[in-house]
C-alpha cells in the first residue's frame, strides 16, 4: 500500500538560503558548528541523536545530552558498561545528529570515538549536580537487565536510603567521558518548498577539510 507524504506543519517559516558565502569559515567546520549551536533554540541544542553500531554493523541510536564541543571533538558522558560504550570498543565509529525544528537545521557529525582522560571524566562527573540524576546513576549500570519494575523502584529506594544524609551524592565510578573525533560534518538548511542547502566538510589525510555542496 503506497504511502502519501504530507506536510505536517502548514505554518512553515521560510529560512534564508544557506550559501557558501554565509559560512563562518570555509576551512574550519568547528566554527560553523559553534555558530549554529549557539543560535539553537533555547535548550534544544543540548540534545542530539547519537548512533553507534556493533562489530557486525547493527546500529542503535538514542537521544543524549551534549557535553560540548572543543577543538578536538564532541564530548559524550555515559556508563562505561552501557551498550554504547561496549559498541565503542567493538566498532569505534559513530554519528551524531543535532536538529533544530524551528529553523529547520540539522548538523550531522561522523567520526571515531576514544576515551577521554580521567581528569576530563572527573570534571564531567562533578558537573552532574542534580540529585535525582545522581541517584539514577548510582542505581546500577545502564542497560543492565532488571527482573521488572519493582526491582527498579527498590534500587532507587536503596540508594536514597543509603545516602539520605549525604549531600552532595557521590558520583558513580562507572561513569566516564568519551569524545567523538569528527571526520565529516554536514550542515543542512531545510526550506518549505522541499529544497535544502547541504554543505559538507570532509577531513583529509593532511587534516585539511574539503568543502562540498550536495543535492537535497
Amino acid at each position: 500500500m503506497a504511502g502519501k507524504v504530507q506536510v505536517v506543519d502548514n505554518q512553515c517559516a521560510e529560512q534564508p538560503a544557506f550559501k557558501e558565502v554565509n559560512l563562518v569559515s570555509r576551512s574550519d567546520p568547528f566554527q560553523q558548528f559553534n555558530n549554529w549551536y549557539q543560535e539553537g533554540e533555547n535548550d534544544a541544542n543540548q540534545f542530539m541523536c547519537f548512533t553507534t553500531a556493533t562489530k557486525k554493523g547493527l546500529p542503535s541510536c538514542r537521544i543524549l545530552a551534549s557535553m560540548g564541543m572543543n577543538e578536538e571533538g564532541l564530548k559524550i558522558y555515559t556508563n562505561c558498561n552501557s551498550t554504547k560504550a561496549k559498541e565503542f570498543k567493538e566498532n569505534p565509529f559513530a554519528c551524531s545528529l543535532f536538529y533544530w525544528p524551528k529553523s529547520n537545521r540539522q548538523i550531522i557529525i561522523q567520526g571515531s570515538v576514544k576515551d577521554l582522560d580521567d581528569k576530563e571524566s572527573t570534571k564531567m562527573n562533578e558537573g552532574i549536580t542534580d540529585r535525582d540524576c545522581r541517584v539514577k546513576l548510582l542505581m546500577g549500570d545502564q542497560d543492565e537487565v532488571l527482573s521488572g519494575y519493582d526491582e527498579m523502584v527498590e534500587r532507587k529506594k536503596d540508594v536514597e536510603e543509603k545516602y539520605k544524609d549525604v549531600d552532595p551524592l557521590p558520583y558513580s565510578s562507572n561513569m566516564k567521558g568519551y569524545i567523538l573525533i569528527p571526520t565529516r560534518f554536514e550542515f543542512y538548511q531545510g526550506h518549505c518548498n522541499w529544497q535544502a542547502d547541504r554543505i559538507t566538510f570532509t577531513k583529509q589525510s593532511d587534516s585539511t577539510w574539503i568543502l562540498q555542496r550536495l543535492m537535497p
